[in-house]
C-alpha cells in the first residue's frame, strides 16, 4: 500500500531517511556501534536510500525484505541523527518481531548514545509491508 501524498509530504519534510546498509568509509556512526551484533566487523552495503529509491513501504521493502540484520539511519533536516539496529531483519510479515538485541542509538553533539527499544523485546520490531522500518513504538518511520 503506497502513502498518501499528504503523509509522504509530511514524512519528506520531518526526515531525510538514508537508512539500509551502508559500506564502513561511508557508515553515518561510528563501527563501535554495532560492534558485538551481527554486523559488527562486516562490510555492509547499503541496500535503500529513500531519496534515491522512493519514499514508500512497497519500496523500502522491495530493496531490504530478507537481507538479513539492518541498521537504519535517519536524518532529520537539522543534521540530526538516529536510528535502530535490526538483528532479525526485516520480511515485511505483517507481524511483531521478537529480539532482546535490536536497540535504537542518536547522535547527541559528537557522542553517539544506545539505548534498549522499550518493552520485553516481543514487539522490538514491527515488521509491516504497508510501513517502513519501526522499532516497537519508540522510532517509526513511515506509515505505522
Amino acid at each position: 500500500m503506497r502513502m498518501t501524498q499528504l503523509q509522504l509530504l509530511l514524512l519528506a519534510a520531518a526526515l531525510q531517511l538514508a537508512a539500509g546498509f551502508f559500506a564502513p568509509q561511508k557508515l553515518p556512526l561510528p563501527e563501535a556501534l554495532l560492534s558485538g551484533t551481527a554486523l559488527g566487523g562486516k562490510e555492509l552495503k547499503r541496500a535503500y536510500k529513500a531519496s534515491q529509491d522512493g519514499w514508500s513501504a512497497v519500496d523500502f521493502h522491495k530493496a531490504v525484505d530478507g537481507k538479513g540484520s539492518a541498521v537504519v539511519v535517519a536524518q532529520t533536516l537539522g543534521g540530526g541523527r538516529m536510528g535502530g539496529y535490526n538483528p532479525v531483519g526485516f520480511n515485511g510479515i505483517d507481524d511483531y518481531r521478537y529480539s532482546s538485541n535490536a536497540f535504537l542509538f542518536c547522535q547527541k553533539g559528537n557522542q553517539w548514545v544506545q539505548c534498549p527499544v522499550a518493552g520485553s523485546g516481543e514487539t522490538a520490531i514491527y515488521d509491516f509491508a504497508r510501513g517502513g522500518p519501526q522499532f516497537g513504538t519508540d522510532l517509526v518511520i513511515g506509515r505505522p
